[in-house]
């Protein structure tokens, strides 16, 4: 799409698990790794849409104090938007890089970003986000009015309150009990609110940052995934039954792993082919964008070219979704969107044991055993 009128300009949505009062109390929204900067830079709105099935949702409606909630409006809970609903759109003010300032975890190459507003519309539009597969996505500006019954968006109801700090109120010239008694229950929740806020999004920060997988294919970045997972599994949150058999696509096993470490160092490898193979499918969306090789508003790269990337990488590659054409092993995608690097395929390690002669397999089995290679005999049967 060609952003060659306000028509048809567009506007991101966001599906989150944060709720309308976390997002008046951040004037934010949650980090994002898979934010198409120079597309989203074009957008002046971001609609937000509710996602329920968020473990970080239910994180929030569990521990976070109810008690505010219920004063700024009575049985809130009742009244958080159904699943997928567009609830509020936002006056893009910024769209921010994060740095290891905001997080330790995040890595200096890692590109999280944050959208910031400062007015906001609370609005309504059922079912946004249904059938939406990646928690970012795009709508034209008029198809927004146009669910929004609306013809521009000043006919909105535009706001600039916020909970950004604490309201407390003061007992000064104050003399009657009870009123005093009422400031100071208002001034406690107000505080126990802002306490409740930073450690959720603390704790948001932590899952959405700290369980980043750093896929720049260098030993800083794979120590650092390896020491997560041994944590993560020494912690129980990482459930894994050794001895682990990993296969080929065929389902043969190529390899039995029996430690976390041996584990967590071939997900990291194929972290780093996934990430490696979507960036070359990518330059070859760019390519064909640049040269005009776009039919029907659409992008192919042709099973041959996406064979040829996997035989490179030495792996073998199945699509998770509907990009791939089954039939032709073809990937199609829409002629102005980006891959972004989201996790579509499951990558396989390639069988190569019978690519080996007799003399390189003694030597694999002279290292990996530590056996002397001439007390190594290779007896072959039928």
């Amino acid at each position: 799409m060609k952003n060659t009128n306000d028509k048809e300009k567009e506007i991101i949505c966001l599906h989150t698990h944060r709720t309308e009062h976390v997002l008046k109390s951040t004037l934010r929204s949650a980090p994002r790794n898979n934010l198409n900067i120079k597309r989203a830079s074009k957008c002046d709105y971001v609609v937000f849409s509710l996602n329920k099935n968020s473990s970080l949702f239910r994180e929030f409606i569990s521990n976070i104090s109810s008690s505010r909630f219920m004063q700024l409006d009575h049985f809130y809970i009742d009244k958080i938007p159904n699943q997928d609903t567009g609830f509020m759109i936002c006056k893009i003010s910024n769209i921010d890089k994060l740095s290891n300032k905001k997080h330790s975890n995040i890595h200096p190459d890692d590109p999280f970003y944050e959208i910031s507003f400062r007015e906001y519309a609370e609005i309504n539009i059922p079912s946004l986000y249904e059938n939406k597969k990646n928690p970012i996505s795009y709508f034209s500006e008029q198809e927004i009015l146009d669910l929004l019954n609306i013809k521009s968006f000043d006919d909105l109801d535009w706001s600039l309150e916020n909970f950004v700090k604490p309201k407390f109120f003061g007992e000064t010239n104050v003399f009657d009990e009870n009123a005093i008694s009422a400031i100071m229950m208002h001034n406690r929740e107000e505080t126990k609110f802002y306490e409740d806020l930073n450690l959720f999004t603390q704790t948001e920060m932590d899952e959405i940052i700290g369980s980043n997988v750093y896929v720049n294919n260098d030993e800083v970045s794979k120590n650092l995934f390896i020491e997560q997972q041994k944590k993560k599994f020494k912690d129980g949150e990482l459930k894994i039954d050794f001895p682990f058999e990993v296969c080929n696509k065929e389902g043969s096993v190529i390899e039995i792993l029996k430690t976390i470490e041996e584990h967590a160092e071939h997900s990291y490898w194929m972290m780093v082919k996934a990430t490696q193979y979507t960036q070359s499918i990518q330059e070859i969306i760019d390519k064909k964008r640049k040269k005009g090789e776009i039919t029907d508003n659409e992008i192919v790269i042709s099973s041959e070219e996406s064979q040829d990337i996997a035989n490179n990488l030495n792996i073998d590659v199945e699509w998770t979704n509907d990009l791939s054409n089954s039939n032709g092993g073809q990937i199609i995608v829409n002629s102005e969107d980006n891959l972004d690097h989201r996790p579509f395929i499951n990558v396989y390690k390639k069988d190569n044991v019978g690519e080996l002669s007799i003399d390189q397999a003694k030597i694999g089995l002279s290292k990996k055993y530590d056996i002397p290679i001439d007390n190594i005999q290779v007896i072959l049967k039928g």
